[in-house]
């Protein structure tokens, strides 16, 4: 992967400006990659259906190709862009996490690139509470990747200056909206199954979870 030309654009984080989002979808349609902030880090957006924008992500990323992306959608109506189906088991927890840190995995559409899934048919997606993410995803109009702004081996970045420091030269713009929350990452739960499996336990813990809907924990029987 050749270096590329890494830009840095401020953008309001309560009220996103059109210029720096219209350059960002700019990027993105041209199949690019943008890091912008969320709910939890910086993420790495790109194109999840477009083959080329998805390989950019692992090269950047130095990603094993066995871990599959997380996607960011802003409504239902473009989760459905990306699955299967919503399964009925998902919706009161679609009411009463979302939009937040909740990712939830489903069937994946045939759409999206196997690299996106690794090969397992499935993706995990959520809607984000963050003004940028969902102001970008709106201009968009598609779910876009929204694994961490960070290369595997670092930690995940929480300011648009830390993506400077990790991934410059790898991607080609920054949206920075100041310092993201970075208390935990999103917490995922397979939802293609019930009980659903919690894959991985973060902002949202499996005690509030489990007061919703009963919950196994991967490798276990138990609820």
């Amino acid at each position: 992967m050749g270096a590329v030309q890494t830009q840095i654009l401020p953008i309001d984080p309560g009220e996103p400006q059109d210029p720096p989002l219209f350059e960002a979808c700019k990027v993105l349609e041209k199949g690019g990659l943008v890091a912008f902030p969320t709910d939890t880090f910086y993420a790495l957006g790109a194109d999840p259906f477009n083959p080329l924008s998805v390989e950019k992500v692992f090269l950047a990323k130095g990603r094993d190709r066995s871990k599959p992306l997380l996607l960011l959608a802003a409504d239902l109506e473009m989760v459905v862009q990306a699955v299967l189906e919503i399964p009925p088991s998902t919706r009161e927890l679609i009411c009463h996490f979302w939009p937040g840190p909740l990712t939830l995995v489903m069937r994946a559409s045939p759409r999206l690139p196997p690299l996106v899934t690794a090969g397992t048919s499935k993706v995990g997606i959520r809607v984000p509470q963050s003004p940028i993410s969902l102001a970008l995803l709106n201009k968009m109009a598609r779910p876009l990747t929204g694994t961490s702004a960070n290369s595997s081996e670092a930690k995940d970045a929480i300011t648009a200056g830390a993506v400077w420091e990790d991934l410059r030269g790898r991607i080609d713009l920054i949206l920075d909206g100041g310092p993201s929350p970075g208390v935990a990452p999103s917490t995922i739960l397979d939802v293609t199954t019930y009980p659903p499996i919690l894959l991985r336990e973060g902002t949202i813990s499996r005690e509030v979870i489990a007061a919703i809907v009963p919950v196994t924990i991967a490798g276990t029987k138990g609820t």
